[in-house]
């Protein structure tokens, strides 16, 4: 993939132009699939601690932290779209007993997710369940998450209800229903409380004035007591079993209702007890937390342990009185970690009573940083940016690979409050520095090496003539090393040195600005250009920039953005190769539009215009082209195209981020949203890659070079129906084992990090080893010598090696001479090579018999090729394995034929290979005896 975006995009308007023009229809934008997401570190839903997972859910994602006795650490953020699309649909969380695995529940479209949660705190799912598939037809009207069950209450058109109860099995990845009943109540559903206990098969439901108990029976719940209460907040109710004493406990408010319970689980009898009388304490139904093994009732800053006794009362045991134990929103499931409600994390450790621990966080690790169109965002070095959110300056780091990353955020040691209150201070871009003005003072940020270590540099602004710098409004960083500060009056233009900024010149200018810095003028710069966007005079000033002055120019008229209505308005306006964007909106409806103008003969040509606001600024892809993610109800992308006729070309739908964002290369980061890659689609430099495998040859081909380099070790890789002999790893190596395979075409899939896919095809040529040319059987007789040459025996053979003796054998060349002294049958493995580089191993058995009287032990018997050309090949034995044995009578030989070379690039017969092969298959002249 060959990134499209060079160069840099400064949200004040300054950039270096990419010059290469794309192909708009190879052109891709998505989102980052795994991101920190800083702003959702602010709690919006539940918090749930377990074992040494924290886990926050935030307003728009979640946030997972590592608890243990050492503080807390901030692990990793995910989107809400991480876990269900869209992101409006209400999501519920559990996390397991470990801190292991997180459940997550998709009401809306009834599926359940079990992910693991892995040592670095990435998130694998593990299985995916589609939970809830009624028969019938009804509404959800209530839910529950209790022990390990997740109860949803359903009620159909004739007012039936039903519960289905789904059961989390931690420990086997399992999210499985675990019953689903019927009962009939006649309350409305939303004055109903439900109480659930699956394994006793018990159900209570409380409505404001009325206690109902169900049992389970076969097919339905079946109403076993129905009782007159006063509950004025019904849903403010805990219920506890007591199966010691075979009752019911109903916690409400400052009184526990003690339902009597018979072996049918009717209630015989009910009666009521102050809290205070119950458990010696005076606590609220809100005070009561059950964990795995105890009940834990807290009391202003004590905890306590609640154990029922004989007396049908709970004997309370102080567990520990410290006044940094506050209100308790969750306590793990073994009870050692408390988390309390607050704007911040809060989490104590109770496992060691005599040593109370409150643990805290690195106050420098992820501040709740909100996005805002008015918020700093800028790139610095290489691979960094500096955000300032008005209370922290954040240094992060930002890859391809995994987005933002932080390196470290901490507050200013000098506040930025200056005089002028909103447009004295200023954040600019400033080649690989990025400068924060306040007043006259000025801090230079950079970086250097592994960017790690945020280096500055800070001083004081002075005039030429050592005069004091006065009160300003805006800053414009005019290049890498020059900047413009205005009063109104006059422009003052600054130039880097080593050791600050100098004082070039001031320019008397008229610009109309309040006393808070507000102005109707807009300032672009752009290829030495300052425009000045006159709202007031409804025109666009040009000043040339010298380098010793600013000149001016002209003033273009607005023309066609002059309509004369009083209710049209001209919003944002941006400065992007060489054309003027504006943001209007007109009438009385606000109809909003994004107009595209190019300037000539000093006049405004519209070119193109499109309905809806942007979501960000422009981005430039090439001189001529620019992406807009506008927002039309829906959020689109388009290219805009100045070489086209039609110069808006729309890519498609878009769920984008709003706001400034920083570039690095072709990733754009929306501070505190996520980033966004604009470049090529996925695709491989060829449709089709032709390789060649080699019998007898183990060969191995990477894929990944079908990709530019930067994606090497990145993507994921797979194939079905691959042919025998050839392997696919996920990381894109495809290897040949040598076995007898056959011509191929095989589609291989890619996937990308971002879940780009791309497709393309291997064909595999296959190239046998040399064949036999008839039977491999030669007979003979005990004493008598035989010669053959084994290069006669199969065709095309360029070569052939023998690595194993039997019987008394000459081998010189490619030819053999043997004798046997002992009748019986004997093999020969042999391996012959062809051209290509093929091999194959091919079985050489001599029938050898017994020698009669009048035969001569000293002849010499030629082979009887005739005999071996009529032959079927019946008795032919090929094998193409590393390894052979064989046993024949008193006699064992082992060959090892072992061939291993690697195909570069897929040329399955090199020649370099071919003369390797060459010299290891043609060994010098040897003979080998063995003696019998």
């Amino acid at each position: 993939m060959q990134y499209l975006i060079i160069g840099m995009l400064f949200i004040m308007g300054v950039i270096k132009q990419a010059q290469a023009q794309v192909d708009v229809g190879q052109l891709s934008v998505y989102k980052v699939a795994e991101h920190e997401y800083i702003n959702y570190e602010a709690a919006g839903g539940v918090s749930k601690i377990a074992g040494n997972t924290l886990f926050r859910e935030g307003r728009e994602g979640n946030t997972l932290y590592h608890v243990d006795n050492h503080g807390i650490t901030f692990k990793r953020q995910y989107p809400k779209s991480y876990f269900v699309e869209p992101t409006n649909i209400i999501v519920e969380y559990e996390l397991s007993d470990d801190g292991k695995k997180l459940l997550s529940i998709d009401k809306a479209n009834e599926i359940a997710k079990i992910w693991q949660i892995n040592t670095d705190f990435s998130l694998e799912l593990l299985s995916e369940i589609g939970f809830n598939k009624p028969p019938e037809e009804m509404r959800f009207v209530d839910e529950a998450f209790q022990d390990g069950h997740y109860i949803l209450y359903g009620q159909r058109d004739d007012g039936t209800f039903v519960r289905t109860v789904f059961a989390w099995d931690q420990a086997n990845n399992r999210f499985s229903q675990h019953s689903r009943l019927t009962f009939n109540n006649a309350n409305p559903s939303h004055e109903l409380a439900f109480h659930n206990y699956p394994e006793q098969g018990l159900m209570v439901a409380i409505s404001p004035k009325s206690l109902y108990l169900y049992q389970e029976g076969a097919q339905e719940f079946e109403l076993k007591q129905e009782l007159a209460f006063e509950f004025v907040s019904h849903d403010r109710i805990a219920t506890q079993l007591d199966t010691i004493n075979n009752r019911l406990l109903v916690h409400y408010w400052s009184e526990t209702i003690m339902l009597e319970l018979n072996e049918n689980n009717s209630v015989t009898a009910a009666t009521s007890s102050p809290h205070e009388s119950l458990f010696g304490l005076n606590i609220g139904v809100d005070d009561l937390h059950p964990t795995a093994e105890r009940l834990i009732a807290q009391d202003m800053s004590c905890l306590y342990t609640l154990n029922l006794n004989d007396a049908n009362t709970y004997t309370a045991t102080e567990l520990v009185c410290n006044p940094v134990v506050r209100d308790i929103s969750d306590i793990s499931a073994d009870g050692s970690k408390l988390l309390m409600p607050s704007r911040d994390i809060n989490v104590v450790d109770i496992s060691n009573i005599n040593d109370i621990k409150q643990l805290t966080r690195p106050r420098e690790q992820g501040r709740i940083k909100a996005p805002s169109n008015s918020h700093v965002n800028l790139p610095l070095g290489e691979h960094s940016s500096l955000n300032y959110n008005g209370a922290l300056l954040t240094h992060s780091h930002l890859t391809p690979e995994h987005g933002q990353t932080f390196v470290s955020d901490s507050p200013l040691e000098s506040p930025l409050t200056p005089e002028c209150r909103y447009q004295c201070k200023a954040w600019l871009n400033l080649g690989k520095e990025v400068v924060a003005l306040h007043n006259d003072q000025f801090t230079r940020y950079s970086v250097s090496g592994e960017e790690q270590t945020l280096s500055t540099l800070s001083g004081t602004l002075t005039l030429s003539n050592s005069g004091s710098l006065g009160i300003w409004f805006k800053a414009i960083a005019l290049n890498e090393t020059e900047f413009m500060l205005t009063d109104g009056n006059s422009l003052s233009v600054f130039t880097k040195t080593q050791t600050g900024f100098a004082h070039k010149f001031t320019q008397n200018i008229d610009i109309e600005f309040s006393y808070y810095g507000y102005t109707d003028a807009d300032f672009l710069y752009q290829n030495n250009q300052l425009h000045l966007f006159d709202r007031d005079n409804k025109q666009l000033v040009r000043y040339n920039y010298t380098g010793d002055e600013l000149a001016y120019d002209t003033a273009i008229p607005f023309g066609p953005l002059d309509s004369g209505d009083i209710f049209d308005r001209n919003l944002a306006t941006y400065m992007l190769n060489d054309r003027l964007i504006v943001e209007t909106q007109r009438g009385y409806q606000y109809i909003r539009a994004i107009k595209i103008f190019r300037i000539e003969n000093n006049s405004l040509i519209e070119e193109a215009s499109l309905p809806g606001t942007l979501l960000a600024s422009p981005h430039a892809v090439s001189a001529q082209q620019m992406v807009l993610l506008t927002d039309q109800g829906d959020d689109k992308i388009f290219v805009f195209d100045s070489s086209v006729d039609d110069s808006l070309i729309e890519l498609g739908d878009y769920n984008g981020y709003k706001g400034s964002y920083t570039p690095k290369g072709q990733l754009l980061h929306f501070y505190g949203q996520g980033s966004v890659f604009v470049s090529k689609i996925l695709q491989p430099i060829t449709d089709t890659l032709n390789i060649t495998t080699l019998q007898g040859v183990k060969a191995e081909f990477d894929l990944n070079e079908l990709f530019n380099a930067s994606l090497h070790g990145k993507l994921t890789f797979s194939a079905e129906n691959l042919p025998a002999g050839l392997t696919l790893s996920a990381q894109g190596l495809m290897r040949f084992d040598g076995t007898v395979t056959y011509d191929t075409n095989i589609t291989v899939n890619v996937l990308d990090g971002h879940q780009r896919t791309a497709t393309f095809s291997v064909h595999n040529t296959y190239m046998p080893g040399p064949e036999p040319k008839g039977s491999l059987v030669i007979e003979m007789t005990q004493n008598e010598s035989y010669t053959v040459d084994l290069k006669t025996l199969v065709a095309d053979a360029l070569a052939v090696t023998v690595n194993h003796a039997e019987g008394d054998m000459t081998l010189s060349g490619s030819t053999i001479t043997i004798t046997f002294y002992e009748p019986g049958i004997y093999q020969l493995p042999f391996s012959a090579v062809n051209v290509y580089g093929a091999i194959a191993t091919h079985m050489l058995k001599f029938d050898v018999s017994k020698q009669t009287d009048n035969s001569n032990s000293d002849s010499k018997k030629e082979p009887d090729v005739g005999a071996q050309d009529n032959s079927n090949g019946g008795d032919t034995e090929t094998t193409t394995s590393g390894n052979t044995s064989s046993n024949t009578g008193n006699i064992k030989s082992t060959t090892s034929t072992s061939n291993t070379a690697k195909n570069d690039g897929g040329s399955g017969g090199s020649m370099a290979w071919l003369l390797m092969a060459m010299a290891l298959l043609l060994p010098t002249r040897s003979r080998f005896r063995q003696v019998r």
